[in-house]
C-alpha cells in the first residue's frame, strides 16, 4: 500500500523510540537516510513501525533524528491490519523539522 492509500486509514498517536542515519553512495553521489522507529497502540494492542527520509547532508539527517527522538507523532494505522502503518507529513502539527 502506498502512502497515498494510507490517507483513509485511522490516525493515532505514536512515539518516536529510536533513530539512526545511514550513508549511501551511488557512484559519485552520496546521500543520507534518516530512519525513525516508532511505537503505537491501536485497539489496545501495541505495534511498531518505521519511516525513512532522505537527506543530501549528513548534518541535516542527524538534526532531524535528534529532534524526532522521543517526540509524539501521529501515524495512520490500517484498520483491518493495524500492524501496517504510515507516517505522513500532513498529519504532523507544524510539519517536519527542517
Amino acid at each position: 500500500m502506498s502512502r497515498a492509500g494510507a490517507t483513509g486509514w485511522s490516525t493515532t498517536q505514536a512515539r518516536v523510540e529510536f533513530g539512526n542515519v545511514e550513508q549511501h553512495r551511488i557512484r559519485y553521489f552520496t546521500y543520507y537516510v534518516a530512519r525513525i522507529d516508532y511505537s503505537y497502540s491501536y485497539n489496545n494492542e501495541y505495534y511498531s513501525g518505521y519511516s525513512e527520509r532522505v537527506f543530501l547532508r549528513e548534518s541535516s539527517a542527524d538534526r532531524f533524528v535528534g529532534i524526532m527522538k522521543g517526540k509524539p507523532i501521529f501515524i495512520r494505522a490500517n484498520p483491518s491490519r493495524p500492524e501496517k502503518s504510515a507516517l505522513l507529513k500532513q498529519d504532523q502539527p507544524g510539519g517536519w523539522p527542517a
